[in-house]
């Protein structure tokens, strides 16, 4: 790591991709993105989330929102294993099978897609209690992201029994 000339400490690129699964209990690493389409006149946005298992690390959920205009929203959740192994120079990804969010450049580009099945509900529905099961509908989607500021880390995590690193990138 380095000091720039404002002050704020670099990270190492290692540290902001896909973590090589730790054999230690309940390990997990989880990754979230959260996107508004300004220049869209539609007004999408997304929210997504990924989580390894603790109790199987190999293990994915991935949980994706997309909101639509007028309150409506396409919701998708799976689990699958991701790829067995990161390799050196590869980000590597989260993947459910149908959902994934990879690592493009760290600390300055990531991606995330899907190609499955979504169910189509509204904010109405699922803020009146648990979301009975519908109709899914197939859907692609694909988003990239670049960092409008420089990936950061807060302080003193290092030391959290719940976690060990933290990192964020507007």
């Amino acid at each position: 790591m380095t000091e720039t000339a404002t002050g704020f400490e670099l990270l190492d690129p290692a540290r902001d991709v896909i973590q090589r699964i730790r054999e230690q209990p309940n390990w997990s690493e989880n990754l979230l993105f959260v996107m508004y389409a300004a220049a869209a006149s539609d007004g999408l946005a997304g929210w997504a989330h990924w989580s390894r298992i603790p109790a199987s690390p190999h293990l994915w959920e991935g949980i994706l929102a997309l909101y639509l205009p007028g309150g409506e929203l396409l919701l998708h959740r799976s689990f699958g294993p991701g790829p067995l192994a990161v390799t050196d120079g590869d980000g590597g990804a989260a993947s459910t099978g149908p959902l994934s969010f990879r690592c493009v450049e760290p600390l300055r580009r990531w991606s995330v897609r899907l190609d499955g099945m979504m169910r189509r509900t509204s904010t109405v529905e699922v803020t009146a209690g648990p979301l009975a099961d519908g109709p899914w509908e197939p859907v692609r989607f694909a988003a990239d992201f670049e960092g409008m500021a420089p990936t950061w880390s807060a302080r003193g995590l290092d030391d959290q029994e719940w976690a060990d690193g933290h990192l964020e990138q507007p």
